[in-house]
């Protein structure tokens, strides 16, 4: 397949407009890019992916658009049914080089149940790729090879969700929609997405309880109601790593969480408390902003932003915005005239703490 294929396939498909020539065209345009990037960035295989899974994701937005014309597969010429198997094989050689080539859905509307068997086959070692781009890649290609079988879909859902974990609670950000994807199944199959994702809850790394709760909330957006299974379980993994001194990024994502589980989450308010005394005090504000979310009257937090207002802290900007997202005016009103009593302050200070119930005074007047 050489440079000029993409031309060709644009002027002769979009000439006829059927959508499973313009298949032809999508996969065309991924494969010149397979073919060109396959010998000159095989020694930076994360990036190749990355670039690969963008070039499928732009080839369906296009597919979708022409979906719902009525040109089929059973209209294709011979030579055009050719050159589609053609292109699939080259998938199928790509993927048993070890080159974990994202599909999608629509790739796999046009593929033959054999193919689709050989693909798996090819797949499955990349499970096991010493590279996460290589196995998430995987794991999501198999989802979508599997995705109207349930049987194969619940054999490979315990690796699956193995590496989808392992994405999420190590920050591999430009992966994570993968993750997330890959564990969008059916919903027959999210109680067994459910079940086998707790396993991971308690391991022994922090990171993978991490990754292992955000894919919990994840495929429980849906139905809230199936997270009272796992909510115990949720607080007994979380809790210790906001205790710890561990990464922050696992951290706040952990009392990100646990802050959005209703009126279990005042379990946090002692854990946070006891988080500010340990913190430098340029994170401060940010955990007095999360026991504000749980609990907006908590005295604490609000005097600890009111301190760091009036001592010119390098957050008070920060403060000020959080006091007047988070706290009623009457309870704002009541804290700074207690400190105002309690303490000698300057006019300066003393204006600067009138000015935020200035503040929210505006906002409530301004029009919604």
């Amino acid at each position: 397949m050489d440079d000029t294929l993409e031309h060709d396939l644009h002027h002769r498909y979009f000439e006829r407009s059927g959508v499973f020539l313009a298949w032809g065209l999508a996969i065309g345009i991924i494969l010149v890019g397979l073919t060109l990037q396959i010998g000159f960035d095989s020694q930076f295989p994360n990036q190749r992916v990355k670039e690969l899974e963008t070039q499928i994701a732009e080839a369906s937005q296009r597919l979708e658009q022409l979906k719902s014309l009525p040109r089929g597969k059973d209209t294709l010429t011979t030579e055009e049914q050719h050159e589609l198997q053609a292109m699939q094989q080259l998938v199928l050689q790509k993927v048993q080089d070890g080159v974990p080539v994202p599909l999608g859905p629509l790739f796999v509307e046009v593929a033959e149940l054999s193919l689709i068997e050989e693909l798996e086959r090819a797949y499955l070692p990349l499970l096991d790729s010493p590279n996460p781009y290589h196995r998430l890649a995987a794991a999501g290609a198999l989802v979508d090879l599997a995705r109207d079988r349930p049987e194969q879909l619940l054999a490979i859902l315990p690796k699956v969700t193995e590496n989808c974990v392992y994405a999420v609670g190590y920050n591999l950000t430009d992966i994570h929609h993968t993750a997330f994807s890959a564990l969008d199944i059916k919903v027959d199959f999210r109680q067994e997405a459910i079940t086998e994702t707790r396993k991971y809850l308690k391991s022994d790394d922090p990171a993978i309880r991490v990754g292992a709760a955000e894919l919990l909330m994840y495929v429980t957006t849906i139905d809230l109601r199936l997270r009272s299974e796992f909510q115990t379980q949720l607080f007994e993994s979380l809790i210790p790593v906001i205790e710890s001194k561990g990464d922050s990024y696992l951290v706040y994502s952990s009392v990100y969480m646990l802050k959005s589980m209703g009126p279990e989450a005042a379990r946090l308010i002692p854990v946070l408390r006891q988080r500010i005394k340990r913190t430098p005090s340029w994170e401060q504000p940010t955990y007095a902003e999360y026991l504000l979310e749980i609990d907006s009257r908590d005295k604490q937090a609000i005097q600890l932003l009111i301190d760091a207002i009036l001592s010119d802290h390098i957050n008070a900007r920060q403060a000020v915005r959080i006091l007047v997202d988070h706290v009623a005016e009457a309870d704002l009103r009541q804290a700074i005239d207690q400190t105002v009593q309690r303490r000698r302050l300057s006019e300066g200070k003393r204006a600067k703490l009138l000015s935020i119930l200035d503040e929210i005074e505006r906002n409530s007047a301004a029009p919604d």
